[in-house]
């Protein structure tokens, strides 16, 4: 199997507007949290981007630290 696909496959992808509705804000506010660095996005292709599963629970639970 080659290497890309299988890691393409071994993570969940979301666009833009699926990981905003992952994380119940704004596109508008995911993209500022991507300019920001403070999620990292994935091009694929010119225009393409992705955001992976895991690197979204992994906000979710620095939020959830820094709340409590």
């Amino acid at each position: 199997m080659d290497m890309n696909k299988e890691i393409f496959e071994i993570n969940k992808w979301l666009t833009t507007k699926e990981a905003s509705s992952y994380l119940s804000i704004s596109e508008n506010a995911m993209r500022i949290l991507s300019s920001r660095y403070k999620i990292t996005k994935y091009k694929l292709g010119d225009k393409s981007v992705r955001y992976k599963v895991s690197d979204l629970d992994s906000l979710l639970r620095i939020c959830k630290s820094t709340r409590r």
